[in-house]
This record gives C-alpha cells, sequence and structure tokens, in this order.
C-alpha cells in the first residue's frame, strides 16, 4: 500500500529544492564572508579620473604590510600620563623593546603576516625588531590576484605623468592581522627633508 502518490512525493521534492536553492542564493560563500577590506587605499583623484592603462604585470612593487598595535586603550593612557606633571610616569619613557613588548604586534601575529606574504608570492625584503611592519618586493600579478584589486595607471591631475594606483581597496583573510599596505600607488612622490628631489 503506498501511503504517498508519485505526484506529491514530485511536489514534495521540488518543494525542498527550492527552499534548498534559496538558502544558497541567501548564503553568501564562505570565503565572502571571511575576508575584511582595508580602508584608506583608494587615492581620492582616481574617482574623477579615467584610467589610461593598466600596470604591466612585469612590475614589481615594494610594499610595507603595517600590522596593528596591541593594546590601544592602555597606549592612549600611557601616552597621556608621560606628558601630565602630576602622574607617576611623567616622562618615565619606554625602550624601544618595552614598547614592542606591551603594545606592539605579538610574534604570532607576525609569522601570520610573513607566512600570508609567502604564500602569495612575495619576496620578503625586510624584517623589524618592532614588528610594526613586514617589508615585501611583489610582482604586479600576484598583488593584484592576492588583494583582489587592479593596479591601473593614470594621467596625474596636476603633474605631468602618470601615476599608478589600486580600483578598489585591498582585502585580506580576516585572520591575517594586516592593518595597512603602503606603496600600491605612487600619486605622492617621495620627497627628502629639506624639499630635495
Amino acid at each position: 500500500m503506498k501511503l504517498f502518490s508519485p505526484h506529491f512525493t514530485r511536489l514534495h521534492i521540488a518543494n525542498k529544492l527550492c527552499v534548498l536553492l534559496l538558502l544558497l542564493a541567501l548564503t553568501p560563500p564562505a570565503e565572502a564572508q571571511s575576508r575584511r577590506a582595508l580602508a584608506g587605499h583608494v587615492v581620492p583623484a582616481t574617482l574623477r579620473l579615467r584610467p589610461v592603462a593598466a600596470l604591466p604585470g612585469t612590475n614589481h612593487l615594494n610594499l610595507y604590510l603595517g600590522l596593528p598595535w596591541r593594546n590601544q586603550p592602555e597606549l592612549e593612557e600611557l601616552l597621556r600620563a608621560l606628558h601630565d606633571p602630576a602622574s607617576a610616569n611623567y616622562h618615565q619613557w619606554l625602550t624601544p623593546e618595552q614598547f614592542t613588548e606591551q603594545f606592539g604586534p605579538t610574534v604570532e601575529d607576525y609569522q601570520k603576516v610573513v607566512g600570508f606574504a609567502g604564500q602569495h608570492g612575495f619576496k620578503i625584503s625586510g624584517l623589524y625588531s618592532n614588528r610594526m611592519m613586514v617589508n615585501v618586493d611583489a610582482p604586479v600579478p600576484a598583488i593584484e590576484k592576492t588583494f583582489r584589486l587592479a593596479l591601473q595607471q593614470y594621467q596625474h591631475p596636476s603633474e605631468q605623468r602618470t601615476f599608478y594606483a589600486p580600483d578598489a581597496e585591498p582585502t585580506v583573510d580576516t585572520n591575517v592581522p594586516i592593518l595597512h599596505v603602503a606603496g600600491l600607488d605612487n600619486f605622492v612622490r617621495p620627497h627628502r627633508l629639506g624639499g630635495g628631489l
């Protein structure tokens, strides 16, 4: 004896498939959920400019991957106390080693960033004892793939030259403690102290 008609069974399965497809459509992919954008990298001038060309894939950029400080509230309190004559910590300056121990990134976080850079084809070109930055040399295609952006060239609005800049904010995996990526654009050229080139 059949409990359900074939029509009911097909309808039941079709309904379940519709619900499943709807859930899949509404759920962002795990990859999208595990990334975060690093704000402040898009050059404002590029919002009014059209790219003249993509930055060639043969180019390499020297980037600095910056890590965040730890214990930010305690750091702000220490900075206040260092300049407060009524504080017991007035002018009680920390050595670089003490500062790193209290407020610098952990060794584990630093190694995460070093590992992240190596996994994405970046060559480590500088490490720092305060663990605040990792200096890397990276080819343009690896940078674009890693940070999910495109590096474009634009005509500079006030200088007779082109500059390169990202077309979007870089994104990284949420478990990688990178705060900033310096070197993604050359909109402002570095100048020596005293105004020389």
